[in-house]
């Protein structure tokens, strides 16, 4: 074999070097949303509203369907009613004070021999159940305005907002049906950033770091491509296939549909003490 051949050969091993493969096109995966919610109510009830439809992009925290809430809307306005009013506290005051005056009167009529013992007692007991009643009326405030808060919080449950920013992928009810707790109602899927888990040989996927670049070929005619990042190297194998997950990442500006058939290669990490990478 000539010198030129050899050269050649070399080079050849090194460029095959440069990125980790089962094949010559790479790993077999599927891509996926990088976020993908199903969403469902807690509490059973009959849907009033689905402001949006499938296909719509939504932002973060945007109302998406909404359940009958007009009796606990009742309740509220009456909790609230009684937490702001101060009428009963103002009349448990005006007890106290009326217990106060009747203890002082008892007292100097006592002084003056003009009231027993016993009926001294008597009025520091009212005077003291006059207190308790004005901490019991502050007290019973205060919990109306707690239950008005836990109120609160049941009808914001009977809201489902969208927790992600993304695409209505599915909706499974419609106005005027009931739901039950739990069930399935609408499912919110983000591929603007797509991902895939990358079965990987242990020997090879020892070779990945995170942050390593990720070709991704797609299966289509033009065999499109673009590049991907790992961000996720599983820490166990299974033992059943010897490979890694491999999580690759990748910004969907092509927008492509999650769910293709893709082949992905590495680039492999850099030696210790080294800033190239093997391909270098």
């Amino acid at each position: 074999m000539t010198t030129g051949r050899i050269m050649l050969v070399l080079t050849g091993l090194v460029a095959a070097a440069s990125v980790l493969a089962a094949g010559p096109d790479g790993f077999e995966a599927i891509t996926r949303p990088s976020e993908d919610v199903t969403l469902s109510f807690v509490r059973a009830g009959r849907v009033t509203t689905v402001p949006i439809k499938e296909g719509q992009d939504v932002q973060a925290g945007q109302v998406l369907v909404e359940q009958d809430d007009s009796a606990e809307r009742l309740q509220l306005s009456q909790l609230q009613a009684q937490a702001e009013s101060t009428v009963r506290v103002r009349a448990a005051q005006a007890s106290l004070e009326m217990k106060k005056l009747a203890m002082q009167k008892t007292q100097e009529a006592s002084t003056a021999g003009g009231a027993t013992k016993l009926e001294v007692e008597n009025a520091k007991l009212e005077l003291r159940q006059a207190e308790l009643s004005l901490e019991m009326v502050e007290l019973e405030r205060q919990q109306d305005a707690r239950k008005c808060q836990e109120l609160l919080a049941q009808l914001e449950r009977m809201k489902i907002r969208s927790p992600i920013a993304g695409k209505v992928e599915s909706i499974s009810v419609k106005q005027g049906e009931s739901v039950e707790a739990l069930k399935k109602v609408i499912r919110v899927v983000n591929t603007s950033r797509m991902m895939m888990d990358v079965p990987v040989p242990v020997e090879q996927a020892a070779r990945i770091a995170e942050g390593a670049a990720a070709r991704i070929v797609f299966a289509d005619p033009a065999g499109a491509s673009l590049e991907g990042k790992v961000v996720f190297v599983a820490a166990v194998a299974d033992a059943a296939s010897g490979t890694r997950m491999v999580r690759v990442e990748f910004d969907n500006k092509q927008d492509r549909p999650a769910g293709e058939r893709v082949k992905v290669s590495f680039q492999p990490a850099s030696r210790p003490g080294s800033t190239k990478s093997l391909s270098e």
